[in-house]
């Protein structure tokens, strides 16, 4: 394959600059970008994503909850394709081990097998699937599967100062996501197939990462919604308090 800096370098030229789905001094930032751990956060989501061909790799990719908007990349893996016993064990240690929350493993293909282990088997509820099945046009007219979707949503993140991403591998797997447009013009990304044929790598950490990010929506959510039944109890005592009612 060729290496990672050559291919960028080679594909400004050759491409223009909106085909790439991150912007490259917005990816430097983020890499050097650090947050404080803030009382009450902590929360932690995983990505997994489970190869399908025997050269290729596995992969996770953790995020650490440091603040309200504030995550930071805190743990990245990869191991060579075998078989899924294997994998499986390799997911349910890795989450074990670093005490995640919420995990999300890639479903299509192959890694539909751990996921459903993993979930009717351990009974784990802490698991999920990603699928990356088309979207309706109805449905988005922005985007038309999840990945290229979720690729965005952490673009998002990146350009807001919302993510760190302090791994070197990591940042450079992201600065090879491009993108094209489907003929009722929207976007969606360059598949790995598409990746391979040129000479690339496939993107294994960085659509771990796409996974991983795209649940933190749903977190803040329900950190909202529990901080919000917390003001209104809250609010309630003291009205309680001042009329004299304990």
């Amino acid at each position: 394959p060729k290496h990672y800096a050559q291919y960028i370098m080679n594909s400004h030229e050759e491409l223009e600059q909106d085909d790439f789905v991150f912007n490259f001094p917005e990816l430097m930032e983020a890499k050097k970008r650090e947050f404080a751990l803030r009382a009450s956060y902590g929360h932690r989501i995983m990505g997994f994503d489970v190869a399908r061909y025997g050269n290729d790799k596995c992969a996770a990719v953790g995020l650490h909850q440091l603040g309200a908007l504030a995550w930071k990349v805190f743990h990245v893996e990869q191991w060579d394709h075998r078989d899924l016993d294997y994998t499986t064990g390799r997911i349910l240690s890795t989450s074990n081990q670093h005490n995640v929350n919420d995990n999300i493993i890639d479903e299509d293909g192959i890694g539909a097998g751990p996921l459903d282990f993993i979930q009717k088997g351990r009974k784990r509820e802490d698991f999920r699937g990603f699928r990356n099945a088309g979207i309706p046009f109805d449905s988005n007219k922005f985007y038309a599967n999840p990945r290229t979707a979720a690729a965005f949503k952490l673009r998002e993140y990146v350009t807001k100062g919302w993510i760190a991403i302090p791994d070197e591998g990591l940042i450079q797997e992201l600065m090879t996501l491009r993108y094209k447009f489907t003929n009722d013009g929207r976007r969606i990304l360059i598949s790995k197939e598409e990746m391979r044929k040129e000479g690339i790598k496939s993107p294994n950490m960085a659509d771990a990462l796409l996974m991983a990010a795209s649940l933190i929506y749903e977190v803040k959510e329900k950190q909202d919604r529990q901080y919000s039944r917390q003001s209104t109890v809250s609010v309630e005592e003291n009205l309680f308090e001042i009329v004299g009612i304990r």
